[in-house]
């Protein structure tokens, strides 16, 4: 026995430009968010968050990991001074 499906009437719709723009900004949030985690956990171990000290916890991410977030928005939120 065969079974046969029809055949969708329309073709999958790609995203609108205020999907894409939403999904970068969220993918940027995050980043910004992950980042002042760090600092966070960083000031929580008596130490001083620095551009180096950021970058020594960035590197040690797995790669997954960053691939998933934005480096600049990640150290901005990790090395700057909260606002």
């Amino acid at each position: 026995m065969i079974l046969l499906w029809p055949a969708p009437d329309t073709a999958p719709t790609a995203p609108t430009s205020d999907q894409i723009k939403a999904s970068a900004q969220a993918r940027l949030d995050a980043s910004l968010q992950e980042g002042r985690t760090t600092r966070q956990v960083i000031e929580d171990s008596d130490m001083e968050p620095s551009d180096e000290l950021c970058q020594a916890v960035w590197d040690r991410k797995p790669a997954a990991e960053r691939h998933d977030l934005r480096y600049a928005m990640w150290m901005h939120g990790c090395a700057d001074s909260p606002q």
